[in-house]
């Protein structure tokens, strides 16, 4: 794993770590951590996207307030909305088989929200007994917001994906076209 990769993971931990921050308090908040799990997986290799997820998690199992609503601690992952985080998991896992970036992201979003819905069902048996009346808290007010969030990660993405290039071809191109200078002078 090069500096750049390690680097670029540490910065996307912290984005994704700051944009949770920023929730509406509801039964399952909403907040701009989906966005920053998107971005994840548009920009990083898959693997390097897992790691920035992973450490996200760890950063707010250790007690440093990184979950919605400045929550942290095991009891986060443990409670209802829990499943809906270690979903995130499994989302920086789909561009392995899926490549296309709308296409993963939509099917990330998908495993997410039915991995999460199981999991606030487990959580809510007594007060909650049908999965129709958990996708109605839980998924569909978030449909829209996700898919704008999924539309506005794919177009900073795109705008920023220099970044995380390697630059060895424009590296290679300089030193050619610095060669070219060189010969046309002499």
């Amino acid at each position: 794993m090069k500096v750049k990769d390690l680097v670029l993971i540490a910065i996307f931990t912290s984005i994704i770590c700051a944009m949770s921050l920023i929730s509406i308090p509801t039964t399952v908040p909403f907040t701009l951590q989906t966005m920053a799990v998107f971005l994840c997986m548009f920009m990083l290799k898959p693997i390097d996207s897992l790691i920035a997820i992973l450490l996200y998690i760890l950063i707010g199992i250790i007690g440093i307030p990184v979950f919605a609503n400045f929550k942290s601690g095991v009891g986060v992952l443990a409670g209802p909305t829990g499943g809906y985080i270690i979903g995130f998991i499994l989302m920086a896992l789909v561009p392995l088989l899926i490549k296309n970036k709308i296409a993963s992201g939509i099917v990330g979003l998908i495993i997410c929200y039915l991995f999460g819905s199981i999991w606030f069902l487990m959580f809510n048996q007594s007060n909650i007994t049908s999965l129709w009346k958990v996708l109605t808290i839980c998924v569909f007010p978030f449909i829209i917001p996700d898919g704008i969030k999924l539309g506005l990660a794919y177009i900073l993405a795109n705008r920023l994906l220099f970044l995380t290039k390697d630059d060895t071809n424009n590296k290679n191109i300089e030193n050619k076209s610095v060669e070219k200078e060189e010969i046309e002078e002499k």
